[in-house]
């Protein structure tokens, strides 16, 4: 049952959660930072099923599949992004040799998020009645998902490694302190009344994947 441990894992592992304010260790933040992309694994899953509903012409949920692109840009692009970029920015700081590949973290970033509000701006209200239309929507979404997946990899591989072998200074909360980052409004102390509606699908799929796990 991944889907189930996916959520429920990122949940308890999210120190936001706590409501109390935490000097943040390189470990923490780091920790987090893979948390967020377990629930985005977990949406994305969501957004392909959807994606491959409305490929096949099925009762897609429009309005579910801007909810997840909306969270992505509301919070993926906004908070877990430029929270990477900083940790990069740190670590620049601590190497001097560090891999060069890294530099391009802060553009793929930026691609995503330009992609990301692409795809949400095109979702229509009722479903799509052109195929050329709906087949140009649907192999975009395809695609946005197969690439946050492997910029994710990528990420845990590279930047999430080396902060992992990175001993802490101090430096780091010190760098966050100066930043001021809004609460995830999904998996964080409160779901904003926006995504309710995604917060309770998630929640029903839970179920769904416990029934079929002991039937």
């Amino acid at each position: 049952m991944p889907r189930i441990m996916l959520f429920t894992f990122a949940r308890i592992l999210t120190t936001r959660d706590s409501g109390v304010a935490v000097k943040q260790s390189i470990e923490m933040t780091v920790g987090e930072l893979r948390a967020d992309h377990r629930n985005m694994v977990l949406l994305l899953d969501l957004l392909d099923s959807e994606t491959q509903r409305m490929a096949e012409l099925s009762d897609a949920d429009y309005e579910l599949v801007r909810e997840i692109l909306s969270y992505m840009m509301e919070y993926s692009d906004v908070v877990h992004h430029p929270k990477e970029d900083l940790l990069y920015g740190y670590l620049k700081t601590r190497y001097a040799d560090i891999d060069d590949s890294l530099e391009k973290i802060e553009a793929d970033h930026a691609a995503l998020a330009a992609t990301t509000s692409k795809i949400c701006g095109a979702i229509p209200a009722q479903p799509a009645r052109s195929t050329a239309e709906l087949q140009s929507l649907t192999s975009a979404m395809v695609a946005y998902s197969r690439e946050l997946r492997n910029h994710m990899f990528w990420e845990e591989k590279t930047l999430f490694s080396l902060a992992d072998e990175t001993a802490d200074d101090g430096g780091w909360a010190t760098m966050l302190g100066g930043h001021d980052l809004p609460d995830d409004p999904l998996f964080g102390r409160k779901v904003r009344k926006r995504f309710r509606k995604l917060f309770n699908h998630i929640q029903r799929r839970m179920v769904w994947d416990v029934q079929q796990y002991f039937t």
